[in-house]
């Protein structure tokens, strides 16, 4: 099996899918190593730079938002803008380092934004889920989420649309530290919904939820390479996800996590909350 690709193929492929969304915004989580290795200097450095510079290409006068997600914060209360590195693919890695200045100030789940967005890149959400973050733009109509080579569980928008019904199986948890950019710091408080502590709890059904939005026609997939762009409309994905969690909290959960929950909720007050989840277990623990 040929394993190479040669850039003007994947140029023309990704030239076909920009002229197909004509989209405003791309969101993209990206696994390049599956589309396959391109022909010419077999370096990481080449094969990405090529990979990000014919993406550019092909959807020149998109915004291209590329997440930098480091979560190193909620363990060190620490995030520095320029140096941290992105945990979520290489290639977003690469643009990370290349485009530095483009990195959003958000702890955690953080963006490189390249071309004209109205996000500000300084703005620095308390919850990055809220409709003040970056997650609401991408909410809007024409703005489409990408997951080039990457599985659709890769999919954070996930927790945008929860925020929205104020989903009772997370609970708020309140993170303090501290956000550095070049010579500049910035004291953060950050909050935002955490999973319970127990095991499967909180499982999301990605197969299920995958194969429901190409059955009603929300996701379309294209051939890049040896792999695929799958693609959703993040206003089309947040009105039907809104739609079915208003019908059922629990519709993203796969059927084990419900059963878990069930029993959670026996001994537990629903919504959980910080309080009784975790922060009492830590004081017993500690005497």
């Amino acid at each position: 099996m040929n394993l190479t690709r040669t850039p003007e193929s994947i140029s023309k492929e990704l030239d076909r899918i920009a002229q197909a969304l004509t989209p405003k915004a791309l969101t993209l989580h990206t696994n390049v190593g599956m589309l396959g290795v391109l022909e010419g200097p077999f370096t990481k450095e080449w094969q990405l730079s090529e990979y990000h510079r014919l993406i550019r290409q092909a959807f020149e006068g998109t915004s291209l938002l590329y997440p930098t997600f480091n979560y190193d914060f909620l363990k060190n209360g620490v995030y520095d803008v320029r140096n941290d590195t992105c945990k979520v693919g290489s290639l977003n890695e690469h643009v990370r380092k290349t485009h530095p200045e483009r990195r959003t100030h958000t702890p955690v789940f953080n963006f490189c934004i390249l071309g004209n967005h109205p996000h500000p890149i300084q703005t620095i959400s308390e919850n990055p889920f809220s409709r003040e973050s970056v997650f609401s733009n991408i909410a809007e109509g024409n703005s489409w989420i990408g997951f080039l080579g990457a599985g659709f569980d890769t999919n954070t928008f996930v927790h945008y649309v929860e925020e929205e019904v104020n989903i009772g199986y997370r609970y708020i948890k309140t993170f303090k530290g501290k956000v550095i950019a070049g010579d500049t710091q910035r004291a953060v408080t950050f909050r935002y919904r955490v999973r319970p502590l127990q095991q499967g709890a909180v499982d999301y059904d990605w197969v299920r939820l995958e194969r429901d939005l190409l059955h009603n026609g929300l996701m379309k997939v294209f051939s890049v390479g040896l792999g695929e762009l799958k693609v959703v409309e993040g206003k089309g994905l947040y009105d039907y996800w809104l739609a079915n969690l208003k019908r059922d909290e629990w519709f993203l959960l796969t059927e084990e996590s419900k059963m878990i929950l069930r029993e959670l909720s026996k001994r537990h007050r629903y919504p959980f909350a910080y309080e009784e989840m975790e922060a009492a277990a830590i004081k017993k623990e500690g005497g």
